[in-house]
């Protein structure tokens, strides 16, 4: 619902103004998510995080200039042959009751360190607790997070921790 009291939202008529866009897409045959939050959200931008990660034999929908196969849920088409996106489903979900449940509130400084951590968790969830736990041994290595990093002070009045 929009306030009219708040300048930057009148008039515009958007429901998604003031918030935080995330784009993500499954790999079919491994069954393997990637998501992150984009900042600007221009064409660019989503054929970059396509690119990126997916590059070579990615079937994508919408209007990205990859291959001729997509739905357009605008136009209530929601699975044509192979390509749907019901493979993202669970990753949002879990993301979306982590949100509503657990946190309340993602600071948009680390809104993609929340995304990163829900897709590492679809990405790994088939694995026992001892591969788990390896595989973040695994990504913890060469990096340090000191006390005095974490209680650093930022100069936000909330007593909010900035990324």
């Amino acid at each position: 619902m929009r306030n009219p009291q708040r300048k930057e939202l009148a008039g515009t008529g958007c429901g998604g103004v003031g918030k935080a866009a995330v784009v993500g897409a499954n790999v079919c045959a491994t069954n393997q998510v990637a998501a992150k939050d984009v900042t600007p959200t221009e064409r660019g931008t989503l054929q970059g995080f396509v690119k990126d990660y997916f590059a070579g034999g990615a079937t994508v929908f919408d209007s990205l200039p990859f291959g001729p196969d997509r739905v357009t849920h605008s136009l209530r088409e929601y699975i044509k042959g192979d390509v749907h996106t019901n493979g993202f489903e669970s990753p949002w979900s879990l993301l979306n009751r982590a949100y509503k449940e657990n946190f309340h509130k993602f600071s948009p400084n680390d809104l993609d360190r929340h995304v990163q951590e829900f897709a590492g968790r679809h990405n790994v969830r088939e694995q026992d607790t001892i591969q788990q736990m390896s595989s973040m041994r695994n990504g913890m290595e060469g990096k340090r997070l000191t006390y005095m990093a974490l209680i650093a002070e930022n100069g936000l009045s909330s007593g909010v921790r900035s990324a």
